[in-house]
């Protein structure tokens, strides 16, 4: 594909091509910026020549245009810049954040979230139907009551978290991971979330056993046919309504 021409700079203008290569050739060199701009009679001092100079074009071409990349003129001794695509402003970088490389990489950030919620569906995600509050058994309704308690204070029935909570459910802490995975195989509770600095480790539904189930989010799949969810919520919570909630349940079954 034919370059984009190069633009040459003005202070520059009086010198022919053959010249200019010769120039940049030096430079690369190492020569003194001092005699050269002595020798090619050029208006500008010792650091601003590097500046005038026209960019390389380099053997590579852009991975999202298919231009040939530019890069800086350098010394032999120091370290080149990263080429550049003077039609689309894309670095050849890992770091580049040219509008063609964010697009790339918010279509990926896309594709893994949908992969990873996949993978927490398949775990940690809800069944098909929410549990009755009548058919939950008393280890149940007291392994709930401890998830609850541990909970952040601005918990909600569809949104737990444990970020600001400094307690853990019990003293053991493979009891406590134990509780949430019972929880969530006897579908009264599921999993809303996971930090995004776990999404990059997540390949599979195994990696899911490698995290702290405590960074991530939660929500209850309990429904019952008079209390709300407010009422579900303050009766696993507060332990006089515990009370109100197990002569309730009672009485429903």
């Amino acid at each position: 594909m034919k370059p984009l021409p190069l633009k040459i700079h003005e202070k520059l203008s009086h010198l022919s091509q053959e010249q200019i290569s010769e120039l940049c050739l030096r430079y690369k060199a190492g020569e003194a910026n001092k005699s050269l701009i002595k020798e090619f009679e050029i208006d500008t001092y010792n650091s601003g020549l590097v500046k005038l100079l026209p960019p390389k074009i380099t053997n590579e071409n852009c991975v999202h245009c298919n231009k040939p990349l530019w890069v800086k003129r350098s010394k032999s001794s120091s370290n080149s810049d990263d080429a550049y695509c003077p039609e689309c402003g894309h670095i050849n970088s890992r770091c580049c954040q040219c509008d063609n490389c964010e697009e790339v990489q918010r279509v990926e950030r896309g594709q893994r979230t949908r992969k990873v919620s996949r993978i927490i569906q398949n775990r940690f995600g809800p069944s098909e139907i929410k549990r009755n509050l009548s058919s939950i058994s008393a280890k149940e309704l007291d392994y709930l009551s401890i998830f609850i308690r541990a909970a952040d204070a601005q918990s909600s029935f569809s949104n737990i978290s444990f970020h600001n909570n400094s307690s853990k459910l019990l003293i053991n802490k493979n009891f406590d991971q134990e509780i949430i995975r019972f929880l969530a195989d006897a579908s009264l509770i599921y999993m809303v979330s996971i930090p995004e600095c776990f999404s990059e480790s997540i390949e599979s539904e195994s990696d899911l056993d490698n995290i702290d189930l405590f960074l991530c989010h939660y929500a209850l799949y309990i429904t019952d046919n008079i209390l709300g969810e407010i009422e579900i919520l303050n009766g696993l919570y507060d332990p006089q309504m515990q009370y109100f909630l197990k002569s309730y349940m009672a009485k429903i079954r």
